[in-house]
Parts: C-alpha cells; structure tokens; sequence
C-alpha cells in the first residue's frame, strides 16, 4: 500500500516522477513563506525561541509536499498531510499560550476545544463532493472564530480569506480538468504559504 502509486491530481498523466511540474515547484512558496516569518518576526522569534517550530514545519510541509507530487504514493502521502496536522496543532497551542496568556488554565481548556474543532472535517465530512478536501473543513469553520476572538485580528481575516481561495482551488482541480489540462492544485500551495505566513505574523506581531 505504502509505495502503491497515487493519483490524485489533475496536472498528474502517469506514474513517472516529474508528471506533476507546476504541483512540485509551488511548493517553493512554503520555504518562502517560512524565510519571511524568519525575517520579518525576529524580536518575537528571540523572545519566543520555541516559535522556530512553526517555520520549521512550514518548511517540512513545503518538502513532505514536494515528495508527494515527485513520487506519489502511499509513504509520501504521509510525507505530506503528517507536517500539515502537526502545523495546526502546534499553531494552536502557540495561539492558546500566547493570545490567552491572562486566562491561567483557560489555555488549556480552549486549545483542546479548538483542536476538536480544527478535526471536525475528518470525521464529519467524509462524504461531501470536495476533492479529498474534506478533511480541511474544521480548520476552515475554525478559522474566522479565532479571527473575532476578543476583538478583530487582521492578520487572522487576511489568513481566512486566503485559505478560502486556497480551498476553493483544491476543490475545482478535479473537475477543471477538461478546460484546464495543469489543474489548479498549484494555486492551493501558493495561497497555502500566504494563510501560514499570515498565521504567524498574528502571533509575533502586534495587531494594528
């Protein structure tokens, strides 16, 4: 099952290694992504040293994606939802202790209801006509809650609409694929690395 070829996307004609181009290069967009939270949240990142694995993971998702669109199988399927999962997780918990710290074991109780919330699409989903992109739909409800959590975030409601296209991309891909031979699961990865960027810069930086 591990090394059994996937096909998943409409850029992908065969099983050889380079039969999905465009899917394989955007990924660069999420080591991108990763250099500029780097670059552009120095202070935070020293004052919080543990934030560096948010941008490690952003760049562990650009490469596990990567793999997958070189070689498409079982294993490195995992390659690529695995960063994906722990991202989110990981994001937050940081937003849980960061943007909660004043409400003491609240912290606890809110990172737990969100990462409920954020897998909701997992289990409840399943059998919705979205291209495999089921499973993204509790990050998606979740999204625009954190984003009026106690006040306006901006860079939260910049993160939200980005992934709205981005999931808007992924769902389309499939069934664009007559009109649009490459497909348009590229765009998912470039808008992808923009929601994270964006997600990260609301933790290291101060809302306006």
């Amino acid at each position: 099952m591990l090394w059994t070829p996937v096909d998943l996307y409409c850029e992908r004609t065969d099983a050889t290694l380079f039969s999905e181009p465009i899917n394989l290069i955007t990924n660069l967009a999420f080591l991108i992504a990763a250099a500029l939270v780097a670059k552009t949240c120095q202070s935070s990142l020293q004052k919080t040293p543990s934030l560096w694995l948010l941008v490690l993971l952003m760049a562990l998702i650009g490469v596990g994606s990567a793999a997958f669109h070189s070689f498409a199988n079982g294993l490195t399927m995992l390659f690529d939802v695995i960063p994906i999962l722990v991202f989110i997780l990981v994001y937050l918990f940081f937003w849980s202790q960061i943007k909660l710290k004043e409400q003491g074991l609240k912290r606890g109780r809110v990172f737990i209801l969100f990462a409920a919330l954020s897998g909701l699409g997992i289990v409840g989903g399943a059998k919705l006509p979205l291209n495999g992109s089921e499973s993204y739909l509790g990050v998606w409800l979740m999204m625009p809650i954190l984003c009026f959590w106690r006040g306006f975030h901006p860079w939260l409601a910049g993160a939200f609409s980005t992934f709205t296209l981005s999931l808007t991309m992924r769902v389309l891909d499939a069934s664009l694929c007559s009109q649009f031979p490459y497909g348009t699961h590229g765009f998912w990865h470039i808008l992808n690395a923009l929601t994270l960027f964006f997600c990260c810069k609301a933790l290291c930086q101060k809302e306006p």
